[in-house]
């Protein structure tokens, strides 16, 4: 076991090596070790509310008294309840199950357990539901420029940034979180990348052409502050098995763009220049293997993995992972000092812990594989309000103001 803390600045370097520590920290450390929703791996927080004051020996003392009472047990082991008990009991194999209900609950986030709800959305003026991946531009063009001309819709909206859930949600009207299910819940817009919208259309679930408006810059290598170990792409072939963190499988377009990247780039950026071009197929292939194998990849947390990514490398349960450019500019924004990002890109080498500085993107390396996002209408039957509200966020989604706010976090508009 071992504890490695700076003192001024307690949550950015600490190490987790023993399956339970107990911590003693001021509320504000737990905000400040809790934000974007990580979850604390293997920790019980104690809050003190006026004694701050913690010594060296209280912490080993706490150590050791939680090795005794629990062993190797982990703290999700000994604390532990029921999510969404009305459902069949979820399959550790295939979490993604819970899509089709659908639920977003998972055990580290989205667990609402103190309110009990059943409402029904039918008359919610915008239903948007869309890849969460771009939340965070999302955000910004909803604060920045939609609710301030659409005041009424502020007031009334449902907005699903989760793993994809709208074909489910359109056939069965159902959005749960924790204890708190929406209803009549059918979307009236989605925005997502093609691969998601394929199902949709096939079932004659949208209306009207698909509008492009999102351009992501393919992915960037994301570690933790300071570990000096990965400083390059092929640096990946040096890590350990199960020290690579990625999408669970059952997300499918995510993992598929992290896998197929990891290949391509191997295969169109050999070692040596001089590699054959079957050699370095080979290379590329065993790379896959080396990251991407059964026992390569650390999944144990499951969806989404826009924050169960990060969560495993900040709590040192993985070493690195491929994660989207802008997706790493919002954690590093959201996370001062924790993480930095290794450039995958023909026009910059090296890294940066500066989420401004990312932000000013990257031309992704041959291989690595960028995608498009796209807005369509939905065969939701809307009412004036409903309609006015989705075609005012249409047009806000293709307006010069929300290029400006995608330039800013990472993400630019299709070619």
């Amino acid at each position: 076991q071992e504890i490695e803390a700076s003192k001024t600045s307690s949550h950015e370097s600490l190490r987790f090596y023993s399956s339970t520590i107990y911590f003693v920290l001021h509320p504000k450390e737990v905000t400040n070790l809790q934000v974007m929703g990580l979850r604390l791996s293997n920790i019980l927080i104690i809050l003190l509310a006026t004694n701050t004051s913690t010594t060296g020996k209280e912490l080993t003392m706490a150590s050791e008294s939680s090795t005794a009472h629990h062993g190797n047990e982990e703290f999700t082991d000994v604390l532990s309840y029921d999510l969404d008990s009305w459902l069949p009991t979820e399959d550790p194999q295939d979490p993604s199950q819970r899509l089709s209900i659908p639920t977003l609950t998972q055990p580290f986030y989205n667990n609402v357990l103190d309110i009990r709800a059943t409402v029904s959305a039918s008359d919610v003026e915008l239903i948007l539901t869309v890849n969460g991946n771009w939340q965070i531009a999302l955000v910004k063009l909803l604060e920045e420029k939609y609710f301030l001309e659409n005041q009424s819709v502020k007031e009334s909206y449902l907005i699903t940034t989760s793993p994809p859930i709208a074909i489910h949600q359109m056939k069965s009207g159902i959005v749960k979180v924790g204890n708190v299910m929406y209803k009549n819940a059918q979307p009236h817009l989605m925005v997502a990348p093609p691969k998601e919208l394929i199902p949709m259309e096939e079932a004659n679930l949208t209306d009207g052409p698909r509008i492009p408006i999102i351009k992501t810059l393919g992915s960037v290598i994301l570690k933790r502050k300071g570990d000096d170990r990965i400083n390059s792409f092929w640096d990946l072939q040096h890590l350990k098995p199960g020290r690579f963190a990625s999408s669970h499988p059952a997300e499918g377009g995510s993992f598929v763009n992290y896998r197929t990247s990891v290949l391509e780039i191997a295969k169109s950026n050999p070692q040596s220049s001089a590699t054959p071009a079957d050699e370095a197929t080979f290379e590329a292939e065993q790379l896959v293997t080396h990251l991407f194998g059964e026992d390569g990849v650390t999944v144990g947390i499951g969806l989404p993995m826009h924050r169960s990514v990060p969560h495993m490398i900040a709590t040192g349960q993985a070493d690195a992972g491929f994660f989207l450019l802008h997706l790493a500019v919002f954690v590093m924004q959201n996370n001062p000092g924790v993480f930095e990002a290794v450039y995958v890109a023909s026009d910059k080498i090296g890294s940066t812990d500066d989420p401004e500085v990312l932000a000013e993107g990257q031309v992704p390396l041959e291989g690595n594989q960028p995608s498009t996002f796209f807005a369509i209408r939905t065969t939701t039957t809307v009412n004036p309000d409903q309609e006015r509200a989705r075609e005012n966020l249409l047009s806000d989604l293709q307006s010069e103001e929300f290029t400006s706010i995608l330039t800013s976090v990472g993400l630019r508009r299709p070619d």
